[in-house]
């Protein structure tokens, strides 16, 4: 297990991953307590032990749907309670609370396919004695798309906490291979999606009718359109990249 500190900090970034999504279906029944082996780290202090978590989306019970849906797992939430080391270890450290996040790994056990989901808590207070329990719930939209008829299993494979703006804090949880992690499970049916061909005819060329050529002129150093490149123009390229690779990253996984 790495240092306490670059676990934490891998989670803040691991938690810029999520899904996206749309349309709604009632709240099912939840996964049940399902067993987790965490290793976690406080400071310089570190551990592996036993932690429980329960997980719920929107998916309905018995759900079945056309092939082609969306189907929607938003709101989605969980209940976590954290290994007694751990506890232990943040009451010893002198903390008294705990707010933050948790990034969800979840797969569809049909195609292996991943699904990253992001959830909030607290502030949580930690008590003098006695368990901690955090109640997760999901801060963005996401969807399974049901590409092709079958049978899509949601599972809950391993979770990540983090606390916000302590780096020195962090949990990683494992299903422990015993019991069943399935979250939820749907049906789609009927004929799988077919996109419509495309026409390869090559269009009829038509003349355009021939202009001047047009003459660059002169803008002076330090005035708007003076430049096409610089330092203004590549930060607004990095932020055009970095919202299309969010955006990549929340599609959700889809059948082939």
């Amino acid at each position: 297990m790495p240092r306490p500190s670059a676990l934490a900090c891998a989670l803040a970034v691991g938690c810029a991953l999520a899904a996206a999504g749309l349309s709604a279906a009632p709240a099912s029944a939840a996964s049940g307590d399902l067993a987790y082996s965490c290793e976690w780290g406080v400071d310089a202090t570190e551990g592996t032990d036993p932690g429980t978590a329960s997980w719920d989306t929107a998916v309905a019970d018995d759900l079945v749907v056309d092939t082609g849906t969306s189907v929607e797992i938003a709101p989605y939430s969980g209940t976590i309670t954290l290994p007694d080391a751990f506890v232990a270890a943040l009451r010893t450290s002198g903390r008294t609370r705990l707010a933050g996040g948790t990034l969800l790994a979840t797969g569809i056990a049909e195609t292996d396919e991943p699904q990253q989901l992001e959830l909030g808590y607290g502030p949580v207070p930690i008590p003098a004695e006695g368990p901690v329990v955090l109640d997760v719930d999901g801060i963005d939209e996401a969807v399974i798309q049901a590409d092709d008829p079958g049978t899509y299993t949601l599972l809950a494979d391993s979770f990540y906490v983090f606390v916000e703006e302590d780096v020195n804090v962090g949990l990683r949880c494992t299903f422990d291979g015993e019991g069943d992690p399935v979250v939820d499970r749907f049906r789609a049916v009927g004929d799988p999606v077919t996109e419509e061909p495309t026409d390869t005819t090559a269009p009829t060329a038509v003349a355009s009718p021939v202009r001047p050529a047009l003459v660059q002129t002169d803008v002076a150093e330090g005035t708007p359109g003076g430049s096409t490149g610089g330092p203004l123009l590549a930060a607004g390229a990095a932020v055009l990249l970095g919202l299309a690779g969010r955006r990549a990253l929340r599609r959700a996984p889809r059948r082939h």
